[in-house]
């Protein structure tokens, strides 16, 4: 199971009691969640209540929790020589403290054939998705050939690109599921998996978007 987690740095966590602006992102493999990797999801638009589904094709906020997340906002733009992932040099996702175009995000079908027929309909839970950047128009990537060692272990680096195979279909670098705890109805501890069939509304406590590629089904991938 390999979540996106904020990449903390041993300093900073001894330093401040929450995650502070701007923070790396990377993909650790998780058992439970918890602030460096639970996510609340929120509709960008006003028009969107609290406890209205998060449809396919629509545009919101990923932002860390409140207390020790820090309430930071998944970001990303569009690449230049000076502003790059570490080590692959492909566009560089972060954590960053303000809400901006740059860090709204819009899920799209797993299935190329049912993308356009799909929009708008509620996204589900653990199922496959394309976690794809507003701005950039590229998909959210784990990358397993490139990995650093961190205060939690070795983890990998998370990048904003679409990557595609000789038939234009997505790679499993970009695949990845959403589990989620409801925070409007009472529910379980944050991040507690839920059913196939439920939808993701916004303002929903969500465990990091997990990355399917390479890693077997048994745990939810």
């Amino acid at each position: 199971l390999m979540a996106i987690s904020a990449a903390v740095k041993p300093l900073d966590a001894y330093q401040s009691p929450s995650l502070q602006a701007p923070c790396s992102i990377s993909a650790g493999r998780v058992d439970d969640p918890c602030a460096r990797n639970a996510f609340v999801v929120f509709g960008c638009d006003q028009s969107v209540a609290p406890g209205d589904y998060v449809g396919y094709n629509q545009p919101f906020f990923l932002r860390t929790l409140e207390g020790a997340g820090g309430e930071i906002f998944l970001h990303s733009d569009a690449l230049t020589f000076q502003k790059s992932a570490k080590k692959s040099r492909l566009q560089l996702v972060t954590l960053e403290a303000e809400a901006s175009y740059e860090t709204q995000w819009k899920i799209h079908c797993f299935n190329p054939l049912e993308r356009v027929e799909s929009e708008g309909y509620p996204v589900k839970v653990n199922q496959p998705i394309l976690i794809n950047h507003c701005k950039t128009n590229q998909y959210l990537a784990f990358l397993e050939e490139f990995s650093s060692k961190t205060m939690f272990g070795r983890e990998n680096e998370v990048v904003a690109k679409t990557m595609i195979d000789s038939h234009k279909a997505e790679l499993p670098a970009n695949h990845w599921r959403m589990t989620m705890h409801n925070a409007i109805a009472e529910a379980p501890a944050a991040g507690a998996a839920e059913s196939e069939g439920r939808a993701l509304p916004p303002a929903a406590a969500a465990a990091a978007a997990e990355d399917m590629g390479g890693v077997e089904e048994a745990a939810e991938q």
